[in-house]
């Protein structure tokens, strides 16, 4: 029996799909566009829009998110500029919003019209008005919200449930005491749904309903998914240096709006996640160096009031002076620049504790000389260095003011990749789910957030972000916001909006479909259980909130076992038994017999079989580890001569030092230092110097092939060779495999095809077993070539085998047409074709062996699918489960047996084959 999902995690399977399909940004869209609509297009601006639509959706919303809208809508040309800042729809739009509207107040009008002949004529004694009002605000609207994707099943047909039959129904029909049999026959004539409005009328409330569950889940769905989720209760924010100064009120920054937002977010969620602020120390020194040259340059240039004034609304200062100018402006006085700037250089600590913050004293000293953030800073300074070159930014300055330019890229990127690297150290190495997420960097500045997304693009193991600007995190964290009652109430039955949901009509029924799909992919797996559903749907929740770009998440691959089938077959087959067991005295001595000769069977293969494949796999291991062995050798050796090469440089430098040392120091080169300057002039001079000696480029490339070759011998392991052989497999392949009884070979079970590849790249004289999945011939060659200790399954999975016509015709069961068998495995596969299509990609994206950084085995899906278009057994077996997919209702008089199945020479062929590398 299929375990039924709460409404809670159900409400979560609606907000996931939908937000995947993108439902809440084009919801959204077309009710700005409404605004306009319903105000006959009369123009407005950023803040009207703002305003008519926190109006219209009774309720506050994430502003940024609002705008993001309002701009594509822009970009798209639906929104064109009249004058100043205002706005108003193209002509094409208006002209679509006008069309929309008088269709929406048809259905509206013609739906109603229905309900009132039909309640005229079934119940006349009633208030036609006041009953359609109740059938909206009682009846519709409440089963929407209680059966939400179902209802586009209803109303098409395809739901095996009549409405009647549905709690709500019930519940409305028992409001009228007297005339229960009037409306309960009222409300069946009118919910046929064969009438075009009525239909078109309950689909409008279904993607109302839609646009409220994509915005926030309501509140109990947020408790019951918070005590599921095991999501972080205590982040660790690392504050980069505008947020900072944002949060002390120096800085102007367009940005400020949506740090205060969040920080008045994370008061309102206390309760269920506490965030606390950190700064690191080279953020405290970046600060303060900030704030002590602009204290400086304001100190030298004494600007009066009305300077201050005038300077407020303009682009020629850096937001730090600008917030500056502002505070003298309120207080129409030149505020002493010391009392002003010098709480923070004196007494920082104090006044960021003010503020909810903390110093995280670690000591980043390291950092600085980190490889890894040397070469992320040369690398990130030379690009935007040309990058500014590129697009003239430094036009008209000379080559000293462009190094100085250079030079404040290198102190800022300084800064941003240390804070970046040590954040990143303090999370796991592997990390997929944001809610997994202790350790955070905050920040306004998007070149730094430009630089995170690169590092993340780099790094397949870095998948989620490091930075995350405040609309972000406000983004993410109002997942634990829940709806108001008055959101949903102004967007159920609201048909003021006309425009609400111009084109996604269309995909009603597609998100539907997709909706029911993920509710039944969990409620048919018993692996699924309500923990594991909450943990699973949340972590695509916010990794749908953090994300830069739209993008939809893979389908979850759906698999049902036959369970329910065996079952109720082997139950049969008891009760039969059963009735039978007086007269089966002569049939068990067959039995035995037969029972004994299969043993015989199965030990002859044991015993034939297990020396080839112990031999082979032995021989494998071992060519395994002397190749381990001779790279360890080569490495050393090679490690040795870098060395070598390395203290003859040593040499040379410790001659170049003692000839700088003395060249420097005579009267020539200090008359020289005065007249070019020092540090130039003895720059130059231990440049030409150390060119006598040696090649300083040379002597870095050695150093770094020096070290790369010190870390793979650090990395390399020889393994040692277990008494055992160790083979890793799939759970129930496992059973299977160890059922053989294999001397010295031992069979551990993994938890699918994922687990087994990582376990034997890992262990490189073990070996693994995966079935062969949906992978194509030449994958599995370009894959074994890599891992020669890695075996795949011939056919999709073990059941082919061991249902292959050949290896049940090999039985001589009465009964067994091979050539009828055939033609039902040919007629299944094209009848699951389809659905096989629908889950293919998913399933092969999530295969680790694709995962692997650089790999270049994965061809195109097409190849699939010509193996399940193909009528030859042996191509389709590569990509048709008989596991998962066939119903084998035409063998189940054969009473077939997996012992049985296994002992044939056929199999024992197959397995020789696959166990040897054949």
């Amino acid at each position: 029996m299929n375990k039924i999902l709460s409404s809670e995690i159900i409400s979560l399977v609606h907000h996931v799909k939908l937000n995947e399909s993108g439902w809440w940004e084009k919801s959204v869209q077309n009710i700005i566009i409404s605004t306009f609509g319903v105000t006959k297009n009369s123009p407005q601006n950023e803040n009207d829009i703002l305003n008519n639509l926190k109006n219209e959706l009774n309720s506050d919303f994430d502003k940024g998110r609002i705008i993001s809208q309002i701009n594509i809508l822009k970009s798209n040309q639906q929104l064109i500029p009249i004058s100043g800042d205002l706005y108003s729809l193209s002509e094409d739009v208006y002209s679509e919003f006008n069309a929309a509207y008088a269709q929406q107040k048809e259905i509206e009008f013609e739906a109603e019209k229905r309900f009132n002949e039909l309640a005229n004529k079934i119940y006349p004694n009633s208030s036609a008005k006041q009953l359609w009002n109740d059938l909206n605000q009682f009846l519709i609207i409440p089963l929407i919200r209680e059966i939400g994707a179902k209802t586009y099943e209803l109303i098409s047909g395809k739901d095996t449930i009549s409405i009647e039959q549905y709690g709500q129904f019930q519940k409305f029909v028992n409001r009228y005491n007297g005339d229960k049999t009037l409306v309960h026959t009222l409300l069946l004539n009118y919910f046929d749904f064969k009438n075009t409005y009525v239909k078109n009328y309950i689909l409008h409330q279904l993607n109302a309903y839609f646009f409220v569950e994509s915005a926030n889940l309501n509140i109990s769905a947020v408790e019951e998914v918070y005590a599921l989720s095991k999501s972080q209760v205590n982040l660790k924010i690392f504050v980069d240096t505008n947020f900072l100064l944002t949060l002390l009120d120096l800085h102007d920054n367009p940005s400020n709006e949506a740090a205060f937002s969040l920080i008045e977010l994370i008061n309102e969620i206390k309760n269920k996640v506490k965030v606390k602020f950190y700064v690191l120390p080279v953020t405290i020194l970046e600060f303060q160096n900030l704030i002590q040259r602009f204290k400086d340059y304001l100190k030298r240039t004494k600007p009066t009031l009305n300077q201050a004034i005038a300077a407020e609304n303009t682009d020629d200062f850096s937001g730090i002076i600008k917030r500056y100018f502002q505070k003298c402006h309120e207080k129409q006085t030149m505020l002493n620049i010391d009392d002003y700037f010098d709480p923070y250089l004196d007494n920082f600590t104090v006044n960021i504790r003010k503020k909810g913050l903390e110093i995280q004293q670690d000591n980043m000293d390291n950092y600085s000389t980190d490889q890894r953030v040397v070469d992320d800073l040369l690398e990130q300074v030379e690009y935007r260095h040309e990058r500014n070159e590129k697009s003239k930014k430094y036009k008209g300055l000379n080559a000293d003011e462009k190094e100085l330019k250079k030079q404040k890229i290198y102190d800022k990127f300084n800064h941003d990749c240390q804070i970046w690297h040590y954040v990143k150290d303090k999370r796991p190495t592997y990390i997929d789910s944001p809610k997994d997420v202790k350790n955070w960097v905050l920040t306004l500045d998007f070149s730094f957030l430009e630089y995170d997304k690169f590092k993340q693009y780099n790094d397949t193991n870095n998948k989620i972000s490091v930075c995350l600007h405040p609309n972000e995190f406000i983004s993410m964290l109002q997942f634990w916001i829940p709806r108001t009652e008055k959101f949903e109430n102004a967007i159920l039955g609201n048909f003021r909006l006309p425009f609400l949901f111009r084109e996604v009509d269309s995909e009603s029924e597609k998100i539907s479909m997709e909706i029911l799909r993920a509710m039944s992919q969990y409620e048919d797996n018993e692996k699924f259980d309500s923990e594991l559903v909450t943990e699973i749907l949340t972590n695509k929740a916010l990794r749908q909130k953090i994300k830069v770009n739209n993008t939809i998440e893979e389908n979850a691959a759906l698999i049902k076992e036959e369970l329910f089938k065996k079952y109720e077959q082997a139950k049969k087959l008891l009760s039969e038994e059963t009735a039978k067991k007086e007269n089966l005295s002569g049939e068990l001595d067959l039995v035995k017999v037969e029972i004994g000769t299969l043993s015989k069977k199965i030990e002859d293969f044991r015993k034939e079989t297990n020396a080839k494949i112990v031999k082979e796999l032995d021989l494998v291991r071992k060519l395994k580890t002397q190749k381990i062995k001779s790279l360890h050798d080569s490495l050393k050796t090679k490690k040795d001569q870098l060395k070598h090469r390395l203290d003859d440089y040593e040499e040379q430098i410790i001659k170049v030092e003692q000839e700088y040392k003395k060249a420097s120091s005579t009267i020539n080169s200090k008359i020289m230092s005065a007249l070019t300057g020092k540090g130039k002039y003895l720059n130059n001079l231990k440049t030409q110097i150390q060119k006598k000696y040696y090649n300083h480029s040379k002597y870095e490339e050695i150093q770094k092939e020096y070290q790369s070759t010190v870390n793979q011998l650090e990395e390399l392991t020889i393994p040692k060779i277990d008494e055992k052989i160790i083979i890793y497999c799939e759970n129930q392949n496992s059973i299977f495999f160890n059922k053989l009884n294999f001397n010295n070979v031992h069979f551990i079970a993994e938890n699918n095809s994922n687990s087994v590849f990582i376990k034997t790249v890992a262990n490189q004289t073990h070996f693994g077993v995966r079935d062969r999945d949906y992978l194509t011939d030449n994958e599995i060659i370009k894959i074994q070539k890599v891992y020669a200790n890695y075996i795949i399954l011939e056919y999709y999975c073990f059941e082919n085998y061991l249902y292959h016509p050949d290896n049940i015709d090999e039985l001589k069961r009465d009964g067994f047409d091979k050539e009828d068998y055939i033609k039902e495995l040919i007629k299944q596969k094209k009848s699951k074709y389809d659905s096989i299509l629908i889950k293919l990609k998913n399933a092969r994206n999530g295969y680790q062996e694709f995962k692997v950084p650089d790999n270049k085995f994965r061809e195109n899906d097409e190849v699939i699918c010509q193996y399940l278009k193909s009528d030859e057994l042996e191509q389709f077996l590569k990509s048709f489960s008989l596991k998962t997919e066939f119903d084998k209702t035409i063998i189940s008089n054969l009473q077939l047996k997996e012992d049985e199945l296994s002992s044939t020479d056929w199999f024992r062929r197959k397995m020789e084959s696959l166990l040897t590398f054949k």
